[in-house]
């Protein structure tokens, strides 16, 4: 298996070797070592697309009122409900709890700021995703 990164000398230089990924026409990924850069972008926009569609997905689901915000941003956080709870210090029954959209909408404003904080995000830009646009 290649390793992500291979560390060699040419003389008295050290140079990094980068691991390719690449998609064929068939969508599979292959990776290859080489020296340069290439086509490092192209490949990495692949996931923030898909990214960018779940958080379209999560959204159609707040204004369809199936899901809370806190779906949304911890998604958008790559984060999942343990890494929440051990980050708020609360059981993880409750953070999932609070992902129900009429449970999120009687939260306390002490609870809202705990999660706008954890998601640097201010209450306003926390709670509008529930609004109607």
């Amino acid at each position: 298996m290649v390793e992500d990164s291979e560390k060699y000398q040419i003389g008295r230089i050290k140079q990094w070797r980068i691991t390719h990924y690449s998609v064929d026409e068939n969508n599979n990924y292959s990776s290859e070592l080489k020296d340069d850069w290439g086509a490092k972008p192209i490949i990495n926009k692949v996931p923030w697309d898909a990214l960018e569609e779940r958080l379209k997905m999560i959204a159609e689901k707040i204004k369809n009122k199936k899901t809370s915000p806190i779906t949304y941003f911890m998604e958008k956080s790559f984060m999942d409900i343990p890494m929440v709870a051990a980050y708020l210090k609360i059981p993880k029954w409750k953070v999932k709890r609070h992902t129900k959209y009429n449970v999120f909408l009687k939260l306390k404003p002490d609870i809202l700021k705990k999660y706008a904080d954890l998601f640097e995000v201010s209450i306003d830009e926390f709670t509008n995703l529930t609004k109607d646009k």
